[in-house]
């Protein structure tokens, strides 16, 4: 029975190789041609001319890290680049307030005369009530009001001849309130007369 040719060894770690590896199963360390093909001392060994080299996968995981930084970087730069580019949101412009000045403003009536003023000095009330009361008395039942400088009637008896002569009982009451004119109109709104205060 031949003898079994021994394997050839790493010449760094001296473990013992199977033809084929083109690195040392233990330190990694590149294998001679010699021990690649199972030539031992410069001599074939049985089989060893057809052995095809077995070769190690080669380690490329740096590659891939290198690519994932620079995709990584590309897309932070393109987020920064478009985020600064977007414009401003706009904002309100101020209201316009206008200033007080102290310009001094044209008085009407002068500075020693007061500002003219429409309001009453005596209330038209009580007159006006007093004529009603007085209508009432007569059986001319109405309702009497002061709007504005007139003094309003509201009766079914405005053509009465009798109402003249009530309201100039109160007509000086009534001037001294404001009131230059009297009417009379029908409980429906129809004005029926308008005369001067007597």
């Amino acid at each position: 029975m031949p003898a079994q040719a021994a394997r050839p060894s790493c010449p760094s770690c001296g473990v013992a190789v199977t033809p084929g590896y083109q690195r040392c199963p233990r330190c990694h360390k590149p294998l001679p041609t010699s021990v690649r093909f199972g030539r031992v001392d410069g001599a074939p060994t049985g089989g060893a001319t057809t052995v095809e080299p077995v070769e190690e996968p080669a380690v490329r995981w740096p590659w891939y890290l290198a690519g994932g930084a620079i995709l990584i970087g590309a897309v932070v730069v393109i987020v920064i680049g478009s985020s600064g580019s977007r414009p401003a949101p706009a904002l309100p412009d101020d209201p316009v307030v206008d200033e007080p000045t102290d310009e001094p403003t044209d008085d009407v009536g002068g500075d020693d005369e007061p500002p003219p003023t429409t309001a009453r000095t005596v209330d038209p009330g009580p007159a006006a009530d007093r004529l009603a009361r007085q209508m009432a008395a007569v059986r001319l039942y109405a309702t009497v009001e002061a709007v504005g400088d007139t003094i309003d009637i509201r009766s079914s008896f405005c053509a009465d001849d009798r109402i003249a002569g009530l309201v100039a009982d109160v007509a000086p009451d009534l001037r001294e309130a404001g009131v230059v004119n009297v009417r009379c109109r029908a409980l429906h709104g129809a004005e029926a007369w308008i005369r001067p205060l007597p």
